[in-house]
Protein backbone atom coordinates (compact mmCIF):
# COMPACT_ATOMS: atom_id res chain seq x y z
CA UNK A 1 0.00 0.00 0.00
CA UNK A 2 1.50 3.30 -1.11
CA UNK A 3 1.06 6.22 1.26
CA UNK A 4 0.64 9.66 -0.27
CA UNK A 5 1.21 12.46 2.23
CA UNK A 6 -0.68 15.55 1.17
CA UNK A 7 -4.14 16.40 -0.07
CA UNK A 8 -5.80 18.60 -2.67
CA UNK A 9 -5.49 21.40 -3.41
CA UNK A 10 -1.73 21.01 -3.52
CA UNK A 11 0.88 19.37 -5.73
CA UNK A 12 -0.28 16.10 -4.20
CA UNK A 13 -3.20 16.34 -6.64
CA UNK A 14 -1.07 15.25 -9.60
CA UNK A 15 0.31 12.29 -7.64
CA UNK A 16 -3.19 11.18 -6.64
CA UNK A 17 -4.30 11.52 -10.27
CA UNK A 18 -1.45 9.29 -11.45
CA UNK A 19 -2.11 6.74 -8.70
CA UNK A 20 -5.72 6.50 -9.84
CA UNK A 21 -4.78 6.26 -13.52
CA UNK A 22 -2.34 3.44 -12.73
CA UNK A 23 -4.94 1.68 -10.55
CA UNK A 24 -2.59 1.59 -7.58
CA UNK A 25 -3.57 0.74 -4.06
CA UNK A 26 -2.84 3.86 -2.06
CA UNK A 27 -3.75 5.73 1.07
CA UNK A 28 -3.95 9.50 1.33
CA UNK A 29 -2.44 10.79 4.56
CA UNK A 30 -3.76 14.35 4.95
CA UNK A 31 -1.19 17.06 5.62
CA UNK A 32 -2.93 20.37 6.23
CA UNK A 33 -0.56 23.08 5.06
CA UNK A 34 -2.83 25.89 6.24
CA UNK A 35 -2.65 24.46 9.76
CA UNK A 36 1.13 24.08 9.52
CA UNK A 37 1.13 20.29 9.74
CA UNK A 38 3.90 20.14 7.13
CA UNK A 39 6.16 21.93 9.63
CA UNK A 40 5.69 19.36 12.39
CA UNK A 41 8.72 17.24 13.15
CA UNK A 42 6.83 14.03 12.43
CA UNK A 43 6.37 15.14 8.84
CA UNK A 44 9.78 16.78 8.48
CA UNK A 45 11.32 13.44 9.39
CA UNK A 46 9.87 12.22 6.07
CA UNK A 47 10.49 15.39 4.09
CA UNK A 48 13.15 17.63 5.67
CA UNK A 49 12.17 20.50 3.33
CA UNK A 50 8.63 20.36 4.76
CA UNK A 51 7.15 20.19 1.27
CA UNK A 52 4.03 18.37 0.12
CA UNK A 53 3.70 15.71 -1.22
CA UNK A 54 5.78 12.80 0.00
CA UNK A 55 5.18 9.14 -0.73
CA UNK A 56 6.17 5.97 1.07
CA UNK A 57 6.29 2.88 -1.14
CA UNK A 58 7.81 0.05 0.85
CA UNK A 59 11.38 1.09 1.51
CA UNK A 60 11.13 4.04 -0.88
CA UNK A 61 10.53 7.50 0.55
CA UNK A 62 10.31 10.22 -2.06
CA UNK A 63 9.41 13.89 -2.31
CA UNK A 64 8.94 16.32 -5.24
CA UNK A 65 5.69 15.63 -7.07
CA UNK A 66 7.18 15.34 -10.56
CA UNK A 67 9.90 12.96 -9.35
CA UNK A 68 7.23 10.92 -7.58
CA UNK A 69 5.18 10.69 -10.76
CA UNK A 70 8.20 9.65 -12.83
CA UNK A 71 8.98 6.93 -10.30
CA UNK A 72 5.41 5.64 -10.03
CA UNK A 73 4.85 5.68 -13.78
CA UNK A 74 8.09 3.83 -14.51
CA UNK A 75 7.44 1.22 -11.82
CA UNK A 76 3.68 0.78 -12.14
CA UNK A 77 2.29 3.00 -14.87
CA UNK A 78 1.95 0.70 -17.88
CA UNK A 79 0.81 2.75 -20.87
CA UNK A 80 1.40 5.96 -18.95
CA UNK A 81 5.12 5.32 -19.24
CA UNK A 82 7.23 5.40 -22.39
CA UNK A 83 7.26 2.30 -24.56
CA UNK A 84 10.80 2.93 -25.78
CA UNK A 85 13.79 5.19 -25.17
CA UNK A 86 12.40 7.96 -27.34
CA UNK A 87 9.02 8.07 -25.59
CA UNK A 88 10.71 8.03 -22.20
CA UNK A 89 12.96 10.90 -23.24
CA UNK A 90 9.89 12.87 -24.36
CA UNK A 91 8.20 12.23 -21.00
CA UNK A 92 11.26 13.52 -19.17
CA UNK A 93 11.34 16.55 -21.48
CA UNK A 94 7.69 17.44 -20.88
CA UNK A 95 7.98 16.82 -17.14
CA UNK A 96 10.94 19.18 -16.92
CA UNK A 97 9.02 21.66 -19.06
CA UNK A 98 6.10 21.46 -16.61
CA UNK A 99 8.29 21.96 -13.56
CA UNK A 100 10.97 24.33 -14.78
CA UNK A 101 9.22 26.41 -17.44
CA UNK A 102 5.44 26.35 -17.08
CA UNK A 103 4.94 26.15 -13.33
CA UNK A 104 7.24 29.12 -12.49
CA UNK A 105 5.21 31.18 -14.98
CA UNK A 106 1.85 30.01 -13.60
CA UNK A 107 2.79 30.45 -9.93
CA UNK A 108 2.60 34.30 -9.84
CA UNK A 109 -0.85 34.09 -11.43
CA UNK A 110 -2.12 31.60 -8.85
CA UNK A 111 -0.66 33.66 -6.02
CA UNK A 112 -1.97 37.02 -7.18
CA UNK A 113 -5.30 36.06 -8.74
CA UNK A 114 -6.40 33.18 -6.53
CA UNK A 115 -4.59 33.06 -3.20
CA UNK A 116 -3.87 36.64 -2.16
CA UNK A 117 -6.82 38.98 -1.54
CA UNK A 118 -6.64 42.64 -2.58
CA UNK A 119 -4.83 44.83 -1.85
CA UNK A 120 -2.05 42.28 -1.20
CA UNK A 121 -2.41 40.81 -4.69
CA UNK A 122 -0.18 42.32 -7.37
CA UNK A 123 -2.24 42.14 -10.54
CA UNK A 124 0.55 43.68 -12.61
CA UNK A 125 2.84 40.79 -11.71
CA UNK A 126 0.10 38.36 -12.71
CA UNK A 127 -0.41 40.13 -16.03
CA UNK A 128 3.30 39.94 -16.85
CA UNK A 129 3.36 36.26 -15.92
CA UNK A 130 0.43 35.59 -18.24
CA UNK A 131 2.58 36.49 -21.24
CA UNK A 132 5.11 33.82 -20.23
CA UNK A 133 2.37 31.25 -19.68
CA UNK A 134 0.91 31.82 -23.13
CA UNK A 135 4.36 31.74 -24.70
CA UNK A 136 5.06 28.39 -23.02
CA UNK A 137 1.66 26.95 -23.94
CA UNK A 138 2.22 27.95 -27.56
CA UNK A 139 4.87 25.22 -27.61
CA UNK A 140 2.25 22.75 -26.38
CA UNK A 141 -0.13 24.02 -29.05
CA UNK A 142 2.35 23.39 -31.85
CA UNK A 143 3.05 19.82 -30.72
CA UNK A 144 -0.67 19.07 -30.50
CA UNK A 145 -1.25 20.10 -34.09
CA UNK A 146 -2.65 16.95 -35.70
CA UNK A 147 -2.51 14.72 -32.63
CA UNK A 148 -4.64 14.47 -29.47
CA UNK A 149 -1.84 14.08 -26.91
CA UNK A 150 1.74 15.23 -26.44
CA UNK A 151 3.25 11.91 -27.52
CA UNK A 152 0.68 11.14 -30.20
CA UNK A 153 -2.50 9.10 -29.88
CA UNK A 154 -1.96 7.89 -26.30
CA UNK A 155 -2.44 9.71 -22.99
CA UNK A 156 0.81 9.46 -21.03
CA UNK A 157 2.54 10.90 -18.01
CA UNK A 158 3.66 13.78 -20.22
CA UNK A 159 0.05 14.91 -20.58
CA UNK A 160 -0.75 14.35 -16.92
CA UNK A 161 2.19 16.34 -15.62
CA UNK A 162 1.81 19.28 -18.00
CA UNK A 163 -1.98 19.41 -17.70
CA UNK A 164 -1.74 19.41 -13.90
CA UNK A 165 0.05 22.75 -14.19
CA UNK A 166 -1.81 24.18 -17.17
CA UNK A 167 -5.16 23.79 -15.45
CA UNK A 168 -3.96 26.24 -12.81
CA UNK A 169 -3.53 28.82 -15.55
CA UNK A 170 -7.18 28.26 -16.42
CA UNK A 171 -8.10 28.70 -12.76
CA UNK A 172 -6.06 31.91 -12.78
CA UNK A 173 -8.23 33.32 -15.57
CA UNK A 174 -5.67 33.01 -18.33
CA UNK A 175 -7.38 32.93 -21.71
CA UNK A 176 -5.41 29.91 -22.85
CA UNK A 177 -6.99 29.94 -26.30
CA UNK A 178 -4.63 32.85 -26.99
CA UNK A 179 -1.79 30.30 -27.06
CA UNK A 180 -3.39 28.52 -30.02
CA UNK A 181 -6.45 26.45 -30.88
CA UNK A 182 -5.18 23.08 -29.67
CA UNK A 183 -4.46 23.70 -25.99
CA UNK A 184 -7.96 24.12 -24.56
CA UNK A 185 -9.38 20.99 -26.26
CA UNK A 186 -6.35 19.04 -25.01
CA UNK A 187 -6.92 20.20 -21.42
CA UNK A 188 -10.57 19.23 -21.77
CA UNK A 189 -9.56 15.73 -22.92
CA UNK A 190 -7.30 15.38 -19.91
CA UNK A 191 -9.94 16.64 -17.49
CA UNK A 192 -12.54 14.28 -18.94
CA UNK A 193 -10.57 11.24 -17.86
CA UNK A 194 -12.49 9.38 -15.13
CA UNK A 195 -9.52 9.36 -12.77
CA UNK A 196 -8.90 13.11 -12.99
CA UNK A 197 -10.42 15.18 -10.21
CA UNK A 198 -8.19 18.22 -10.12
CA UNK A 199 -9.51 21.04 -7.96
CA UNK A 200 -9.85 24.27 -9.90
CA UNK A 201 -12.01 27.35 -9.66
CA UNK A 202 -13.93 28.19 -12.84
CA UNK A 203 -12.63 31.31 -14.59
CA UNK A 204 -14.80 33.83 -16.35
CA UNK A 205 -12.96 34.23 -19.64
CA UNK A 206 -12.89 30.79 -21.19
CA UNK A 207 -15.28 28.75 -23.28
CA UNK A 208 -18.65 27.45 -22.02
CA UNK A 209 -17.41 23.90 -22.67
CA UNK A 210 -14.42 24.37 -20.37
CA UNK A 211 -16.56 26.03 -17.70
CA UNK A 212 -18.93 23.08 -17.79
CA UNK A 213 -16.08 20.60 -17.46
CA UNK A 214 -14.55 22.43 -14.52
CA UNK A 215 -17.94 22.60 -12.81
CA UNK A 216 -18.38 18.85 -13.22
CA UNK A 217 -15.00 18.22 -11.64
CA UNK A 218 -15.85 20.41 -8.67
CA UNK A 219 -19.11 18.46 -8.17
CA UNK A 220 -17.26 15.13 -8.18
CA UNK A 221 -15.00 16.16 -5.31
Amino acid sequence: MIKIYGEPPSRASRVIWLAKEAKLEFEIVPVNILEGEHLEQSYKSLNPLAQVPTIIDGDVSLGESFAINLYLAERYGGDLWGMDLFERAAIYQWTLFAGATLEPAVAPIVINRIILPPPAADLEVAAKAEFEVLRSLSRVNSVLDGQPYLLGDRFTLADLNVASVAVNAVAGKVNISDSGPNVEPWIERCLERPDCDLTVEPPTNTSPEMLKKLAEIRQRR
